[in-house]
């Protein structure tokens, strides 16, 4: 990454409140205006990035106490010269707390902040002023990998609650400010929410067929953290009925503590509603309206009560067809080979826990990806 990549992020990033909205055109200014402003030797303001450090069950926040501001904070430190702030955040986390498996939850821009320092000594020169324009990245740790101090930064470092965190700070406008937003912005990454304008312009005409029955008032979208093939935590999204949204959410959580992988999870309207496509690319979806093949009947996932995941490797079998035809090699259920879904999967498991049928069950057809809420009289297919 570099300057322009930096400016090209921060220009797609959405601020959740008044103080990002202004901090981020303030950054987007000097960024624009400096050539020095990623070295302190810009006096007056310089770029600094900042790390939101949680667990794997995003319940922990990891501190030090910071020796200069005689407070416990977040971790992080200048630029330096260096344009990729997504690696000097990460640099500074190794650095000030040992820790060696780190990821970033998303390569994305979790916050902004301008930030005023106070006049201090450093290493016993006078520090004198001065703006951060801070980008900061939230990143995931395991709380029982060993950590240690920096004796130069940092006298002390631990795990604290989400509310702990904020607590243990001295730091007024941290914790008035900036560690409360950093906090529900965390919990908003597994949420449900009412259909957004925003969201039910990407559905209309799709998913929401123009001949839907279902109000749009009883769909929930829903926000989740999903671990992909490639080991690293992505953003998913899903569609599904209100009567089932706070569960899914749960569910989906619990997968992602597990890391559990799921390839993606885009809304099936990213493929016009074309359930073909979507499982052919091993696309995990929820919501479509439809209904049963020659019947009026809604099917579950036009009602939002049903899921298919991983369903290129766990395809809808019949005894005269399949789907999707990208998952012939996974037909036979006797072979040992990865995503499969059966009774000894964790997600198997955590969908009969909260009471959902599963596909691979049936007796007349088999639905290896699908999990619904309502058995079925017949058929869905």
């Amino acid at each position: 990454m570099n300057k322009s990549d930096l400016i090209a992020k921060l220009e797609q990033f959405l601020p959740y409140n008044e103080q990002e909205q202004k901090d981020k055109a303030f950054i987007l200014r000097l960024l624009n205006a400096s050539e020095d402003v990623f070295f302190r030797s810009n006096d007056v303001a310089h770029m600094t990035a900042s790390a939101w450090v949680t667990n794997k069950t995003h319940d922990k926040i990891l501190m030090i106490y910071h020796n200069i501001y005689d407070s416990w904070a977040w971790l992080g430190g200048h630029a330096d010269g260096d344009e990729d702030l997504l690696r000097v955040a990460l640099k500074e986390v190794r650095e000030e707390s040992g820790l060696t498996n780190i990821v970033p939850v998303t390569d994305d821009i979790f916050s902004v902040e301008v930030l005023t320092v106070n006049g201090h000594e450093k290493r016993g020169e006078y520090v004198h002023s001065h703006l951060h324009l801070n980008v900061t990245y939230l990143f995931e740790a395991d709380e029982e990998d060993e950590i240690f101090i920096k004796p130069d930064e940092n006298s002390n470092i631990g795990w604290f609650s989400l509310d702990g965190a904020i607590e243990a700070s001295s730091e007024e406008w941290f914790v008035k400010r900036v560690y409360p937003k950093l906090n529900e912005k965390l919990n908003a990454l597994f949420a449900a929410e009412p259909i957004s304008d925003e969201t039910f312009a990407r559905m209309k005409g799709k998913s929401f067929a123009d001949d839907c029955v279902i109000p749009r008032e009883e769909l929930r979208y829903l926000r989740v953290l999903h671990w992909g093939f490639d080991e690293k935590p992505h953003k998913g999204e899903l569609v599904v009925h209100e009567s089932v949204a706070d569960e899914i959410v749960l569910i989906m959580k619990k997968l992602y503590e597990n890391r559990y992988p799921i390839e993606k999870m885009r809304l099936i309207d990213e493929y016009d509603a074309d359930d073909l496509k979507s499982m052919g690319d091993n696309n995990s979806s929820a919501f479509c309206y439809r209904v049963i093949a020659h019947t009026d009947i809604i099917s579950q996932h036009g009602r939002g009560l049903a899921i298919d995941i991983n369903p290129l490797y766990n395809p809808y079998v019949t005894d005269i067809e399949f789907t999707p035809v990208e998952g012939e090699a996974y037909l036979d259920r006797s072979k040992d080979f990865p995503y499969k879904i059966n009774h000894e999967d964790l997600c198997f498991k955590l969908f009969s826990e909260y009471g959902y049928e599963w596909g691979g069950d049936w007796e007349d057809s088999k639905d290896y990806q699908h999990f619904q809420k309502v058995k079925r009289e017949k058929p869905i297919y």
